[in-house]
């Protein structure tokens, strides 16, 4: 009896503090050479003795993430050879890491553009030189969205969050809890490190949107030349080429969606985390709002729609095209 009574004792203790690892997520380079792979590990502790029958549940204790970069096997392209990994970083307990990580390879595939929590690096496989970019400026601000604009330059998007760390001390994602009052569009040369403002403005409290290699909300074009906000009361796209506004539509309620159809076209979500949630279908040339609530409700709310899914809305856009006609 004494054996069986140690023996359970043992096993509490060791449920006492337990891990788990695993992939947050990765992302193929254009040249299909390279694989860069996110691991999250996270080690739980307990109150007291936790006993499975009963007792506190399991609260995470620390969370720490790496980036590894692998030659992948061609035609299955899943990691085979490892060729960098970074340290293993501590990114608080709090954070939700697929949220505060993104990627994006530069269009050669010979750089990588890593955000972790709020650092932004510059990552070169072929031997491992990594560059650190201090783009973000002020103790609320967080990098919200960026994208190569060509092998040797980015666009970054940064603004200012009504709480800038959490209790523990780190800066955090909040994503529908916080609220930016600015946004700051900004070109970064990455071999320089020097950056300058393309636009600035300050906005009404709006919902802090941002993209993440899990949450998938486009604030910038898929060529690069147009960024889409929210200043709290309109819809406004700035052009980087022409560097104007190119449209300042008012909308109702609260903006908590954007993703581009083309470069003339946004889909839009409204309340789609904090309230009755609702879509239209926005114009940039017309800059006119058309209803699309009908049209793609279903396939937002189904399994492949959502912040997981970039294209959720493509089934749908030709209905919705239509409409706006």
């Amino acid at each position: 009896m004494k054996r069986v009574t140690i023996a359970s004792l043992s096993l509490i203790f060791s449920l006492s503090c337990l891990a788990s690892e695993g992939e947050v997520g990765r992302m193929l380079s254009p040249d299909r050479n390279y694989m860069a792979v996110i691991t999250l590990d996270q080690k739980y502790g307990f109150y007291g003795l936790w006993i499975p029958i009963g007792g506190d549940p399991p609260t995470i204790k620390s969370q720490m993430t790496w980036l590894t970069i692998y030659k992948p096997v061609k035609k299955m392209f899943y990691p085979d050879k490892k060729v960098f990994q970074t340290d293993k970083e501590d990114v608080g307990k709090h954070q939700n890491v697929g949220d505060d990580t993104d990627l994006e390879w530069s269009p050669n595939s010979d750089q990588l553009a890593y955000r972790s929590v709020n650092t932004l690096r510059i990552i070169r496989p072929e031997n491992g030189l990594t560059t650190n970019l201090n783009v973000v400026t002020g103790n609320c601000s967080l990098i919200s969205s960026f994208k190569w604009l060509s092998n040797d330059e980015l666009l970054v998007i940064t603004k200012t969050i009504d709480r800038s760390v959490d209790f523990a001390g780190y800066p955090t994602y909040h994503g529908f809890l916080a609220e930016n009052t600015d946004i700051r569009v900004r070109k970064v040369d990455v071999k320089t490190g020097k950056f300058v403002d393309m636009y600035s403005q300050n906005t009404e409290p709006t919902t802090f949107l941002f993209h993440s290699i899990m949450f998938h909300m486009s604030e910038i074009s898929p060529y690069s030349q147009r960024i889409a906000f929210s200043d709290g009361k309109n819809i406004c796209v700035y052009d980087c080429t022409q560097k104007v506004l190119v449209a300042k539509t008012p909308h109702h309620g609260k903006l908590e969606g954007i993703w581009w159809v083309d470069d003339k076209n946004l889909i839009l979500g409204i309340g789609l985390l904090s309230g009755t949630k609702s879509f239209s279908f926005f114009s940039i040339e017309k800059q006119t709002l058309t209803e699309a609530t009908s049209q793609l409700m279903s396939h937002w709310t189904s399994d492949a729609g959502g912040y997981s899914n970039p294209n959720w809305f493509r089934p749908a856009i030709t209905t919705v095209k239509v409409l706006e006609k």
